[in-house]
Protein backbone atom coordinates (compact mmCIF):
# COMPACT_ATOMS: atom_id res chain seq x y z
CA UNK A 1 0.00 0.00 0.00
CA UNK A 2 1.45 3.14 -1.10
CA UNK A 3 1.17 6.28 1.28
CA UNK A 4 -0.31 8.51 -1.68
CA UNK A 5 -3.17 5.75 -1.71
CA UNK A 6 -4.00 5.53 1.44
CA UNK A 7 -3.63 9.58 2.01
CA UNK A 8 -6.02 9.79 -1.24
CA UNK A 9 -8.75 7.08 0.21
CA UNK A 10 -8.40 8.72 3.42
CA UNK A 11 -9.66 12.10 1.74
CA UNK A 12 -12.24 10.66 -0.35
CA UNK A 13 -13.82 9.18 2.86
CA UNK A 14 -13.32 12.30 4.82
CA UNK A 15 -15.42 14.19 2.25
CA UNK A 16 -17.66 11.49 2.18
CA UNK A 17 -18.05 11.29 5.92
CA UNK A 18 -18.65 15.10 5.75
CA UNK A 19 -21.23 15.18 3.16
CA UNK A 20 -23.28 12.41 4.69
CA UNK A 21 -23.33 13.06 9.07
CA UNK A 22 -23.31 17.01 8.33
CA UNK A 23 -26.25 16.77 6.29
CA UNK A 24 -27.87 14.12 8.98
CA UNK A 25 -27.11 16.71 11.67
CA UNK A 26 -28.93 19.72 9.56
CA UNK A 27 -31.98 18.15 8.92
CA UNK A 28 -31.94 16.79 12.71
CA UNK A 29 -31.22 20.40 14.08
CA UNK A 30 -33.61 21.72 11.31
CA UNK A 31 -36.93 22.45 13.82
CA UNK A 32 -34.64 24.37 16.28
CA UNK A 33 -34.60 27.23 13.08
CA UNK A 34 -32.23 27.29 10.01
CA UNK A 35 -29.18 28.75 11.60
CA UNK A 36 -29.29 25.66 14.32
CA UNK A 37 -29.64 22.97 11.45
CA UNK A 38 -26.43 24.91 9.57
CA UNK A 39 -24.49 24.96 12.20
CA UNK A 40 -25.00 21.86 13.67
CA UNK A 41 -24.36 20.49 10.06
CA UNK A 42 -21.23 22.05 9.59
CA UNK A 43 -20.00 21.37 13.02
CA UNK A 44 -20.99 17.38 12.12
CA UNK A 45 -19.81 17.85 9.18
CA UNK A 46 -16.18 18.85 9.81
CA UNK A 47 -15.65 16.56 12.72
CA UNK A 48 -16.48 13.70 10.38
CA UNK A 49 -13.81 14.78 8.22
CA UNK A 50 -11.59 15.20 10.79
CA UNK A 51 -12.65 11.93 12.62
CA UNK A 52 -11.97 9.85 10.00
CA UNK A 53 -8.69 10.97 9.77
CA UNK A 54 -8.08 11.14 13.93
CA UNK A 55 -9.37 7.49 14.52
CA UNK A 56 -6.97 6.10 11.52
CA UNK A 57 -4.32 7.39 13.15
CA UNK A 58 -5.19 6.14 16.26
CA UNK A 59 -5.70 2.68 15.34
CA UNK A 60 -2.41 2.86 13.53
CA UNK A 61 -0.70 3.96 16.34
CA UNK A 62 -2.52 1.76 18.89
CA UNK A 63 -1.82 -1.59 16.57
CA UNK A 64 1.81 -0.34 15.85
CA UNK A 65 2.17 -0.69 19.84
CA UNK A 66 0.52 -3.90 19.54
CA UNK A 67 1.91 -6.05 17.65
CA UNK A 68 3.10 -8.87 20.10
CA UNK A 69 -0.35 -8.70 21.84
CA UNK A 70 -2.76 -11.51 20.85
CA UNK A 71 -4.59 -10.08 17.77
CA UNK A 72 -8.45 -9.83 19.28
CA UNK A 73 -6.75 -8.00 22.13
CA UNK A 74 -4.96 -5.44 19.99
CA UNK A 75 -8.14 -5.13 17.72
CA UNK A 76 -9.94 -4.33 20.74
CA UNK A 77 -8.04 -1.74 22.33
CA UNK A 78 -7.39 0.23 18.98
CA UNK A 79 -11.39 -0.16 18.29
CA UNK A 80 -12.32 1.36 21.82
CA UNK A 81 -9.61 4.08 21.85
CA UNK A 82 -10.79 4.96 18.34
CA UNK A 83 -14.31 5.08 19.55
CA UNK A 84 -14.06 6.72 22.87
CA UNK A 85 -12.21 9.28 21.25
CA UNK A 86 -14.40 10.02 18.61
CA UNK A 87 -17.62 9.92 21.19
CA UNK A 88 -15.83 12.30 23.57
CA UNK A 89 -14.49 14.81 21.06
CA UNK A 90 -17.84 14.83 18.70
CA UNK A 91 -20.20 15.46 21.85
CA UNK A 92 -17.69 18.27 23.25
CA UNK A 93 -17.78 20.11 20.00
CA UNK A 94 -21.12 19.79 19.42
CA UNK A 95 -22.03 21.04 23.51
CA UNK A 96 -19.17 24.29 22.72
CA UNK A 97 -21.50 25.20 19.30
CA UNK A 98 -25.18 25.03 21.01
CA UNK A 99 -26.31 22.36 19.52
CA UNK A 100 -29.82 21.13 20.68
CA UNK A 101 -29.96 17.75 20.27
CA UNK A 102 -25.90 16.50 20.90
CA UNK A 103 -27.11 13.45 20.91
CA UNK A 104 -29.67 12.54 17.62
CA UNK A 105 -26.78 14.68 15.56
CA UNK A 106 -23.72 12.33 16.88
CA UNK A 107 -25.11 8.84 16.81
CA UNK A 108 -25.23 7.74 13.06
CA UNK A 109 -22.01 8.88 13.25
CA UNK A 110 -20.36 6.87 16.26
CA UNK A 111 -22.69 3.82 14.85
CA UNK A 112 -20.73 4.10 11.17
CA UNK A 113 -17.52 5.15 13.08
CA UNK A 114 -17.63 2.17 15.64
CA UNK A 115 -18.00 -0.04 12.39
CA UNK A 116 -15.11 1.35 10.55
CA UNK A 117 -12.43 0.83 13.65
CA UNK A 118 -13.48 -2.46 14.22
CA UNK A 119 -13.87 -2.78 10.43
CA UNK A 120 -10.27 -1.42 9.71
CA UNK A 121 -8.66 -2.50 12.94
CA UNK A 122 -9.47 -6.37 12.00
CA UNK A 123 -8.53 -5.76 8.34
CA UNK A 124 -4.90 -4.38 9.49
CA UNK A 125 -4.43 -6.77 12.08
CA UNK A 126 -5.16 -9.90 9.30
CA UNK A 127 -2.57 -8.51 6.54
CA UNK A 128 0.12 -8.43 9.22
CA UNK A 129 1.71 -6.05 11.92
CA UNK A 130 3.88 -4.89 8.96
CA UNK A 131 1.59 -2.45 7.83
CA UNK A 132 0.76 -1.00 11.08
CA UNK A 133 4.86 -1.10 11.60
CA UNK A 134 5.17 0.98 8.78
CA UNK A 135 2.74 3.72 9.42
CA UNK A 136 4.50 6.43 10.99
CA UNK A 137 2.00 9.14 12.15
CA UNK A 138 2.81 12.72 11.42
CA UNK A 139 5.53 14.79 13.77
CA UNK A 140 4.42 18.39 14.02
CA UNK A 141 6.70 20.64 13.02
CA UNK A 142 9.77 18.70 11.21
CA UNK A 143 8.43 20.27 8.50
CA UNK A 144 9.85 23.14 9.45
Amino acid sequence: MTRSGAQQRSLIMAVGAMLVQGSWAAYANWDFGVAAGVRAGIVQGTLSSVMTYVVTVTMEWVLGRMERAPRHVAVAAAAALAIATMIVLQAGMHWLAGTPRILVSILPAVIVGAFYCAIYSIVVTRRGAAHARSYEAPRYGSEL
